[in-house]
């Protein structure tokens, strides 16, 4: 696929968070997704909640455990709500689900489900609909980036990181971190792309 598509510069994509000591990377990259669908269907950029993934989407664990973007979208599809930041907070630690009691800051749409796939082509397609969680393996020089376009030619199977992958151009994806906007290039790094 050739173009470009980088929904950050068309304001669809929110601020870089920072994640903290606990590991809810999933719940950032989930949410993420989930803002961008949203402010390109209503056109209103919402900062939704990673607290309320963090401490609803699991009943069984503590969400600061690591965990999938898709549990956090299966959260959404089967509530239909999801609360703001600013009326449910994030505190880098897991708590007891308070979903209900918050006001639903999910209004005017309704979310009918997700596909999980692989590649950079269906990456691509994805991408032409809005931004898309993705989970990774860090290796290389990733934690040390600052700029230009990353290739890190030795990437395993064993995916351990989400975020969210916000636009391409022929070159490179833009991929959202959730260690806070001193980390790499303002919160994002950009990664080679292949030819799809």
């Amino acid at each position: 696929m050739s173009g470009s598509k980088l929904w950050r510069e068309e304001g669809k994509v929110a601020a870089v968070q920072n994640q903290g000591s606990c590991g809810s990377c999933w719940a950032f990259a989930g949410i993420a997704a989930v803002e961008g669908h949203y402010a390109i269907a209503t056109n209103d950029l919402k900062k939704f909640s990673e607290q309320e993934f963090v401490d609803c989407a699991y009943t069984r664990r503590d969400g600061c455990n690591g965990g999938w973007y898709w549990d956090a979208y299966n959260t959404v599809l089967s509530q239909q709500r999801l609360a703001l930041l600013s009326d449910y907070r994030y505190t880098a630690r897991s708590g007891s689900c308070q979903g209900s009691s918050k006001p639903n800051g999910l209004t005017g749409v309704k979310f009918a489900g997700t596909a999980k796939t692989s590649g950079d082509a269906a990456l691509a397609t994805g991408l032409s609909k809005g931004p898309v969680a993705m989970a990774f393996e860090i290796k290389g020089g990733f934690n040390y980036y600052k700029s230009g376009v990353l290739s890190i030619n030795n990437c395993g199977r064993t995916p351990h990181h989400a975020m969210a992958v916000t636009g391409y151009t022929p070159d490179f994806w833009e991929i959202k971190n959730s260690w806070g906007s001193r980390w790499g290039d303002q919160g994002y790094v950009r990664d080679r792309k292949s030819v799809v």
